[in-house]
């Protein structure tokens, strides 16, 4: 994607076409045209969708006060747990002896920039469906 344009979320264009507009015939019931509004709510729109794409990049760290494990044990697991318990060890000692010896969880690719960028035209693509009709209806215009 070398053209500017391409990479520029469909939301943000159809604002700056909105805020292209001069006049309108058409306002809101305070007042404000109706391509003024448009504009203002594609941009808000757009800004949750960086808002997600954050919010997606954060989940995929760890929390803290929380490990990663294996659904199955691995034997150096259950290893470690049965000599906790040989030791005299209670459950909860069992459990974190257990979690010590799980192996770090492998490494995860980072998403691709194709991956982002496939992942914000699939959210441009759900919330400005929606948006375009109502825009398209307070305009009176044909929807899709």
């Amino acid at each position: 994607m070398t053209d500017k344009t391409e990479a520029q979320p469909e939301a943000l264009r159809l604002a700056q076409f909105f805020e292209s507009l001069t006049e309108s015939s058409h306002r809101w019931w305070d007042g404000v045209p109706v391509h003024e509004k448009a504009a203002t709510v594609l941009r808000a729109q757009s800004a949750e969708i960086e808002q997600l794409k954050a919010q997606l990049s954060a989940r995929q760290a760890v929390p803290d006060g929380w490990r990663l494990a294996p659904f199955k044990p691995t034997p150096e697991m259950i290893n470690a747990g049965v000599a906790a318990r040989r030791s005299g060890g209670t459950s909860d000692e069992v459990y974190m002896a257990m979690l010590s010896a799980a192996p770090p969880p492998p490494e995860r690719e980072p998403l691709s920039n194709d991956q982002w960028q496939a992942l914000a035209d699939a959210l441009d693509r759900i919330i400005n469906r929606e948006l375009k009709n109502k825009i398209s209806t307070i305009l009176q215009l044909p929807t899709e």
